[in-house]
Order: structure tokens, then sequence, then C-alpha cells
């Protein structure tokens, strides 16, 4: 018995020294052996599929987490891996996916990049600062701005307008070369700006009144009713008698006035498009009569008095040098001018059907200090004709406002309707006068009896491109609906 284990240890080890295979001796091996083999013929059958043109999918979640996929849309075991990426396949797979994906920091922060050339650069890649960052941080200094908000306290607020006075001394006349930075200055600045004449800390009315002063002689092209609200507010703080507003804000003010006058022609350019617009203001002839009340010593001379008198002899020494230059040009105005100088007088209109200012200023002259006369300055006669008109229209608004049928009947008795009154020339008056009570004008254009009114009402509205929503707010904000059903 002893020989034949002896022979049968020595012929295993023969075997296994020859590299061959021998039956398995128990269940066991039989079982690890098959299961060895299924995965043989899985393995097998993958690499096949491969060859065949079905490549695994690697599925990436805006969370980071990786899952891998076969080439039937099936989640792969937890067994199988995706093939690695050589560095240069996954440097191109991230310049494929720049600003197509979201992408998180290691902090856990996500950026969502838009497809737009202010974000993408040409390769794709991200750029870090750009448009929208100097958007976000400029709309966020100007929110901290803001009086009417409880978060912001009076020092937020002073070193808010710091911020904000070194930026516009920096680049404000920039800021008109994108629309999203202009609507910034256009609605939040000039409200905050406005709000913030009323503060009795004397430290924020003079960043205050610095700071209109720098948009106003770099975009006021752009704020035509703003500095006409500006301007309003401010002759309501000189002439106050409030116990808030002290000597020292009026005099800011008035010195605010004086400068201001000085900027090469914006004298002209208030006069012609305030005083000499059918609807708005007269802001220079209010200026002129409060800075003429002011200069006029009652019970001694002040600081007030003499600002207010220099402001006057800039006004003249304005009129004068206005004189001498049209006196040696000689009239010579070649026909092309003249006519300019007429259309001027015509409001244009707009898309949204309102008028468009008319600031006489070259682009080649903004901010250089020249104060060379304008092609557009009208004649003396035009300009009564015109002062003429606004006052007619100031009667046409007030009789419309109480009776809207007897305001359009006293315009076509003035003249200022030429002939049988046509539809859209009503229509363009309602659109374009602010002034007239909404509730007046939503019950007249709802009667039955001016149907053809409101059909051109409605036509001179622009809604191409428009989105339904924005549509309907346009259009519902020009008048309020009639209470009364029938109307409706």
């Amino acid at each position: 018995m002893g020989s034949v284990c002896d022979l049968t240890a020595a012929q295993s080890d023969t075997e296994s020294q020859a590299g061959t295979t021998t039956a398995p001796t128990s269940l066991t091996e039989a079982k690890e052996e098959g299961e060895q083999g299924a995965k043989d013929a899985a393995s097998g059958g993958a690499e096949q599929q491969q060859e065949q043109g079905e490549v695994g999918i690697t599925v990436t979640s805006p969370k980071g987490t990786v899952t891998e996929m076969d080439g039937d849309g099936n989640k792969k075991e937890d067994g199988e891996k995706a093939p690695l990426l050589s560095e240069d396949q996954e440097q191109q797979q991230k310049e494929g996916t720049a600003g197509k994906e979201e992408f998180i920091n290691s902090q856990g922060v996500m950026f969502t990049p838009a497809a737009s050339s202010d974000v993408v650069d040409e390769s794709g890649a991200l750029i870090p600062y750009g448009l929208p960052c100097v958007r976000e941080l400029f709309r966020f200094i100007i929110a901290l701005v803001n009086p009417h908000d409880p978060n912001n306290h009076d020092s937020m607020i002073q070193i808010a307008l710091s911020l904000l006075a070194t930026a516009l001394e920096t680049a404000a006349d920039g800021l008109d070369r994108f629309d999203t930075t202009l609507v910034l200055i256009k609605d939040d600045l000039a409200r905050n700006l406005v709000s913030l004449l009323s503060s009795e800390r004397i430290a924020t009315f003079s960043v205050t009144l610095w700071l209109s002063y720098i948009l106003l002689e770099s975009q006021r092209r752009h704020l035509k009713y703003q500095v006409e609200i500006f301007l309003n507010k401010l002759v309501d703080v000189i002439c106050s008698e409030s116990q808030k507003v002290t000597y020292e804000h009026k005099e800011l003010a008035l010195d605010f006035i004086v400068r201001l006058y000085r900027v090469p022609g914006l004298l002209t350019q208030l006069y012609l498009n305030f005083d000499c617009d059918l609807y708005t203001s007269n802001t220079f002839e209010d200026l002129t009569k409060m800075l003429s009340k002011n200069a006029f010593p009652v019970t001694g001379l002040y600081s007030t008095h003499f600002l207010s008198l220099d402001a006057l002899l800039t006004v003249i020494e304005v009129i004068e040098t206005q004189c001498q230059k049209r006196i040696l040009s000689g009239g010579k105005a070649s026909s092309q001018q003249k006519s300019a100088e007429r259309a001027s007088l015509d409001r244009p209109e707009g898309e949204d059907g309102k008028s468009e200012e008319k600031i006489p200023q070259d682009k080649d002259q903004k901010n250089k200090g020249e104060d060379g006369p304008s092609v557009r300055i009208p004649t003396h006669e035009e300009v009564m004709a015109l002062k003429h008109r606004k006052k007619l229209m100031t009667t046409v608004t007030e009789q419309f406002n109480t009776k809207p049928a007897k305001g359009v009947a006293y315009m076509q008795e003035c003249g200022l309707l030429k002939g049988p009154p046509e539809p859209m020339e009503i229509a363009r008056f309602m659109r374009q006068n602010p002034h007239l009570d909404k509730k007046q004008l939503g019950e007249y254009i709802s009667n039955r009896k001016n149907l053809v009114i409101l059909e051109a009402f409605c036509q001179s509205f622009d809604f191409c491109n428009v989105r339904i929503d924005e549509a309907l707010r346009q259009f519902l904000e020009t008048f309020r609906l009639p209470g009364r059903l029938h109307f409706v």
C-alpha cells in the first residue's frame, strides 16, 4: 500500500512540473472551474461585442456621480470598469464639454455657463472674468445704496456710494456700451440716487450729488426722463422750508447746479429737451426762477446768494458765446443744416410709441469740452411756435383728464389735429402723452363709439418677437381697464 501511494504522489509531481492538468479530485474544484469558465465566456463575448462596434457609455451627473452603461443602455455590474483614457483623451473630453455642462469646483459651488461669447471663448473654455461678473458686482453695489431696504444701514450705504464713485470715475464713459449695465443705471441706480436726495446726512447727500454729476456729464443722452425727475427733486430740496433740509444741503445743491451749468452744451440741451418738449416740464425755466429768487438777498449776503448769482452769470455767458458764434458765422447755414434744425423740432417716435430724446451732441464732441454750436438748434420763431403748442397741449391734457371727448374736440378746435381727426393721430397722442389719466383713457377707448380709435391704438404697438406675457404687460400698463363689465 505504501508503494502505491508513493507512486501516485510522484506521478502527480511529474504532471504538475510538465504543465499538464489533471481531472478534479473533488466537487469543490469542479465548481470553481465552472465559474472560471463562465467568466472567460463572458469576457470573450464582451470582446466580441467591442469588435462588432458596441462601445461602453459613461454617464456623469451634475453632482459628479459616474454611472457606466453598456452598449444596450444597461447599467454595468460593479465588477466591470470602463476603459481608462489617456491624459490626451481626458484633456480633449474636458475641452469638448467646456461651456456645455455644469461645473462644480472643489468647494461645491456650481457654475452654469451660458452659450455666449461673453462667457465662453473661441476654444470653448470658460472665461473666469467678464461682463457677467461686472454686471453682477455692479448690481450688488447698487442694491446696497437703496435707502428703502431695511438691511442697508447708513454706514453700509456710505461705503457703497464710495465704491460706486470709484467705479464711475474710472469707467463711466463706457457703461453705455452694454445694455445690461445701462439698464442698471437707468432703473436701479437713478431711482436710488433720487431717493438719497432726501437723506439728512451731509456726507451721503454730497456723494450722491457727485455720482449724479458724473452720470449727467457722461451718460445724459440716455437719461432724459431720469434727469427731469432728479432736477425737479433738487429744486424741491433747495426751496424746502423743512427743518430736515439744512443750510449745508442747499449750499451743496446750488454748487452742484453751478458745476452742471458749466458742462459744455448742457444748458442748450436742457432747454431743447425739456422746455421745448411737448410732454415734459419746463425744467430750465423752473431752475432759472429758483436761482433768481435765491440770488436776491433779504436779510444778508450768504454763500447761497453768490452761488445762485454765479449760476445765472453762467447762463448769460453761454448765451453770449452762442450769439457771437452765430454772428461770426454770418448766417451761412446750408439748406441741409436748416432742414436738420426743423427736423429736430419734430418728436421722433420710438418702437414703443414714446418719443426719443433730442440731444444735440456729436459723438466726437462727447466729454471733450467742445462747446460748438449745434446744427440742430432751432430758430427763435420755431421755438416760440413750439412753446405755444406746448401751452395748448397742457390745456388739452387737463380737459382730456376731465372728459376725454371734450379734450379731443378741443384739439381739433385749436388746430392740433390736421383736418378731420384721424384715428392714428389720436392714438399717437394717447400713447405719447404720459400725463393722461389712465382711467379716463381706458373708458374712452373701451367705448363702442370709439372702436376705430381702439383699433388704431392697438396697431400702434409692436409686439414682434415679444413673449405673450411681456406683450400683455406692455399693453395693459398704458391704460386702466374700466370697472363696468359692458365696457370691457
